[in-house]
């Protein structure tokens, strides 16, 4: 009897080590520049990013400039660009080539070689390059993006005055094809002994249309109502050209410039519609192995009639990661206008939690 079960268990042993065997031989592999070695699925490539599935720790994203090889030896989607049609391949590998002898000689440039049947191609490994593995749930890879945050301030104190401030924010954005959609939205209110010292919400809404990897065109909507300074509505339609400086999985860096129509209407009832020219700016950088992240967007405008001569708003904020969806955040927020028939002038601190995804 106890022969039987050894029997038993000597197959079941030996079975087990020819299926680890064939799971090791079928299962991508990723040689790192330290000489580590990471098995398992390699999902998809995005820029500088290797995101490869394993059974031992999830997901495990890699920047592809510490990897020396790796090979998917599963069907594949590749797209050089945003203007690439793309294109499928049987398997592919990749091989960095390292400088040899002199300091001073340049290493050659990072390709991928893809291969279907004895076809063979060789394509730049460049920031704009997309690989997806394709599978019975991904048939395709889909162009299409969607990230965004929420961030949330409260501040409550009672000494001598009763203080309450409030704010809540957010934005997404969504990429698909040669379009960039971009919506945020922020309330805040503030009262001093149950007297509001400030109240408005803003809306904002972008859209982008690139012809090129670096140009683009864009239109915008933008909304404010206040409560309490001069000007009670603040309304502006623009569209002109943009420029992506660069955009990257650790920065990224955007200009527009547009021409304006700007509605204002102030608390006493006066109205000023005006054209105008206006500079925006959108940008954010990691550092510190991404454990904080800066960020900056805003609008720099005049009329052309001169009704409005300064029209300013910027956001600045630093996020610092708790988790991977959960950040402690302080921003800044200073918005200022100057027209003919009144003043707006907003600066507010905020200390709170951001939620991303």
């Amino acid at each position: 009897m106890l022969r039987i079960y050894g029997k038993s268990a000597f197959w079941t042993g030996l079975l087990l080590t020819f299926l680890m065997l064939i799971n090791t031989v079928l299962a991508d592999i990723v040689k790192l520049k330290n000489g580590d070695q990471i098995t398992g699925e390699i999902t998809y490539l995005e820029g500088d990013l290797i995101f490869i599935q394993t059974d031992y720790a999830g997901v495990i994203k890699i920047n592809s400039h510490k990897v020396a090889s790796f090979s998917i030896l599963n069907p594949s989607y590749v797209k050089a660009g945003m203007f690439d049609k793309g294109r499928t391949a049987e398997s592919i590998t990749f091989h960095e080539t390292l400088p040899t002898g002199s300091k001073k000689k340049r290493a050659e440039p990072r390709t991928l070689t893809l291969m279907s049947g004895e076809d063979v191609l060789r394509l730049p490994y460049k920031e704009n390059l997309l690989v997806a593995r394709i599978n019975d749930h991904t048939p395709i890879y889909q162009d299409f993006r969607m990230s965004g945050m929420v961030d949330l301030a409260l501040d409550f104190d009672k000494n001598s005055t009763t203080s309450a401030l409030y704010k809540l924010g957010g934005s997404t954005r969504i990429q698909h094809g040669f379009w960039r959609h971009t919506v945020k939205g922020s309330v805040y209110r503030k009262e001093d002994d149950s007297k509001t010292k400030k109240h408005y919400y803003t809306l904002n809404y972008a859209v982008d249309r690139f012809f090129t990897d670096r140009f683009f065109w864009q239109g915008s909507i933008d909304y404010k109502h206040d409560w309490i300074e001069d000007i009670r509505e603040d309304f502006s339609v623009g569209t002109g050209p943009g420029w992506q400086v660069w955009d990257n999985e650790h920065s990224a860096l955007s200009f527009a410039t547009l021409i304006n129509y700007q509605a204002l209407k102030y608390q006493t009832g006066e109205t000023s519609k005006d054209p105008q020219l206006a500079i925006k700016w959108d940008f954010h950088n990691y550092f510190l192995n991404k454990s904080f992240r800066f960020d900056s967007a805003g609008r720099l405008g005049r009329s052309i009639n001169n009704n409005v001569s300064l029209d300013l708003t910027l956001d600045a904020s630093l996020s610092y990661q708790l988790t991977n969806s959960l950040s402690l955040k302080t921003g800044l927020n200073y918005e200022k206008i100057k027209g003919k028939e009144g003043n707006s002038s907003e600066r507010t601190l905020t200390i709170g939690l951001g939620y991303w995804w």
